[in-house]
């Protein structure tokens, strides 16, 4: 959603590493996406938590990912 702030989760080349991954944040209560990229190792799948309106509440998310050893990253999705 343009204008929202998501947290890059990860990005997997094994389905059932992404799986476990989106199964943690869930339960902890964080919103997951999930997306088939390509790469030059294959598809891969990215998992992205959000949206956000603000980046506070992306950063507070943040803080929670990084106690289930996630190391989230925030960025603000261009408006178009």
């Amino acid at each position: 959603v343009p204008g929202k702030f998501y947290l890059n989760a990860g990005v997997y080349a094994q389905t059932a590493n992404a799986e476990r991954s989106a199964t943690a944040l869930k339960a902890a209560k964080l919103p997951v996406l999930r997306q088939t990229v390509s790469s030059n190792k294959g598809e891969m799948t990215r998992l992205r938590i959000g949206p956000y309106d603000t980046r506070a509440q992306a950063d507070k998310a943040a803080a929670q990912a990084k106690l289930l050893n996630f190391e989230p990253s925030v960025f603000q999705q261009p408006q178009k």
